[in-house]
């Protein structure tokens, strides 16, 4: 019933609730306290989307990077916050006028405006301390109230409404649009949602075997020729990213569509090791251990390949699109919320599955994210992983 409700919604949830932000602010003090600190310093675009649910930064730029907009967060007595927004003064028309529809919402925020970051005392964390990332990373990774918060409303909204988006694209396109003029429309197509976007890749004809394909005036769609449209998508701090495989005309022969049911098995099949405490060298190693298994199960010689033809993915967050990518021979472990994508392409046709999960705790399955309940035009098919982890993926699309 959680998640009917939350794809039944029209418009996209609220950026951010007086709920939400308490509980961030909640959590951001537990982590400061625990390193007997009292404040930070937050400079990123991501850390600030965080904090407000406000895009800050002009243009589609990485999250991770420097904002134009920084702010100190003091944890003051009796549960109290002190926030200093931290800008130019050509940011602070807008800055004045949008922040205090967030901040207003809870009384225990005192706020104000600034021109330049005050001077850091011992008990403030900043970029030049040793524990600085570490620290903002256990801040602002774990989505705040696991499955039940409105943080996981927006990110799940946001899922559904990315692939509703592509599935509209796909069914716009027609022969001889190049690739600048479908990118126009996946950008269209998410503006009409509400939705920002920092990636929007497109694979046309001739750029089937490209793996970061860019969109290129120089590339057309042409009839019968498998497509690629992929996107990383904004809504408020959230970034969701997703693929859809199309062709406009034409038909799914046996081998793609067997070719495609193995890609999205090993694909589940990988996100299925993505578990509390899990090391990321050991979620490496599975991960190629499970392409293979799908290889010698189907039959499809040389698809265990595919397991390392793209990067792995890992980590996601509002800190970046993979703000952890997994290494072979890492030894980060995996946290109870947070969010990881899985993006691998086949090396027999050159097709790709993507898709985003969130870590449970004790152990439990990973859950991913739901793509099919806004997106009736696409078929979906049901996949289980040895482990359990079920997912819900898009089919090869023909227009």
């Amino acid at each position: 019933m959680r998640h009917q409700k939350i794809f039944d919604m029209q418009a996209p949830p609220p950026a951010m609730t007086a709920g939400e932000l308490r509980m961030k602010l909640g959590h951001l003090s537990g982590v400061l306290a625990a390193g007997k600190y009292k404040a930070i310093a937050l400079y990123s675009e991501a850390a600030l989307r965080w904090l407000t649910g406000l895009k800050h930064q002009l243009g589609d730029i990485a999250p991770s990077a420097v904002s134009p907009v920084n702010a100190l967060v003091q944890v003051k007595d009796s549960g109290k916050f002190k926030i200093s927004i931290i800008a130019k003064p050509f940011e602070m028309p807008r800055l004045r006028s949008e922040i205090p529809q967030v901040f207003d919402t809870v009384p225990e925020i005192e706020y104000g405006f600034l021109e330049q970051m005050p001077a850091m005392d011992p008990g403030t964390v900043h970029s030049a301390s040793d524990n600085y990332q570490q620290l903002a990373d256990q801040m602002i990774r774990p989505l705040p109230g696991g499955v039940d918060g409105s943080s996981y409303a927006k990110l799940s909204w946001l899922a559904g409404a990315t692939m509703k988006v592509l599935s509209e694209t796909a069914q716009e396109l027609e022969a001889g649009m190049n690739g600048l003029t479908v990118r126009g429309r996946v950008l269209c197509n998410l503006a009409r949602e509400g939705i920002d976007a920092n990636l929007v890749l497109i694979a046309l004809s001739g750029q089937e075997t490209y793996l970061h394909p860019v969109a290129s005036a120089q590339y057309r769609v042409e009839k019968g020729k498998w497509m690629k449209l992929v996107v990383g998508t904004r809504y408020a701090e959230h970034i969701v990213s997703q693929s859809l495989m199309v062709k406009l005309g034409g038909s799914v022969s046996e081998h793609e569509a067997e070719v495609y049911r193995a890609l999205q098995q090993a694909s589940v099949e990988y996100a299925d090791l993505y578990r509390e405490g899990a090391k990321e060298s050991d979620i490496y190693k599975g991960m190629v251990e499970r392409f293979r298994k799908v290889e010698h199960d189907t039959g499809l010689s040389g698809f265990g390949k595919s397991a390392t033809l793209h990067h792995p993915g890992g980590g996601t967050s509002p800190l970046g699109n993979r703000d952890r990518m997994i290494d072979p021979s890492g030894s980060r472990t995996c946290g109870a919320w947070t969010q990881f994508a899985v993006n691998p392409a086949d090396t027999l046709l050159s097709l790709k599955v993507e898709f985003q999960g969130i870590i449970q705790p004790d152990g439990a399955p990973p859950e991913i994210l739901e793509l099919h309940r806004m997106a009736p035009a696409l078929s979906f098919s049901e996949i289980k992983a040895s482990g359990g982890t079920t997912a819900i993926l898009p089919d090869l699309f023909v227009v």
